[in-house]
């Protein structure tokens, strides 16, 4: 009978994903899925900049970031307003001189009706202005 040789364990998951050197920047990063995100980078190895409006949750965001030794930049400001938005990367050129990739999970949701009986402000409000 021949046996073949016991194949090599796979990789953690995670040691596929370095990111130590890279910069990520993330938006929606005060709670939810944008946290979750940014959290999941940081442990992967990349540095932070953070985008929200709530800028308490945006701090505890960046403090959770620090605990896993990465850097973290905590930007409040509307990613709708396009002042903000360059004021952010004047921020982050001198910060970080670059991002290597952007995470966008801000949003706005609301739990309502189907499409058809919700109200047309409200519906609107769910959509980018343009």
């Amino acid at each position: 009978m021949n046996i073949a040789a016991p194949r090599p364990s796979p990789a953690p998951a995670l040691s596929m994903f370095d990111l130590s050197g890279r910069v990520a920047a993330v938006t929606g990063t005060a709670q939810g899925l944008g946290r979750a995100m940014a959290l999941a980078l940081a442990e992967a190895g990349a540095d932070l900049v953070l985008l929200d409006l709530n800028e308490a949750g945006n701090a505890t965001t960046a403090d959770r970031v620090r605990s896993l030794g990465r850097r973290a930049l905590s930007i409040v400001g509307d990613v709708t307003d396009f002042a903000h938005i360059d004021h952010a990367f004047e921020r982050i050129d001198r910060e970080f001189g670059r991002i290597d990739f952007l995470g966008n999970v801000a949003g706005n949701a609301r739990m309502s009706p189907a499409i058809s009986s919700s109200p047309r402000p409200e519906w609107r409000s769910m959509l980018p202005s343009t």
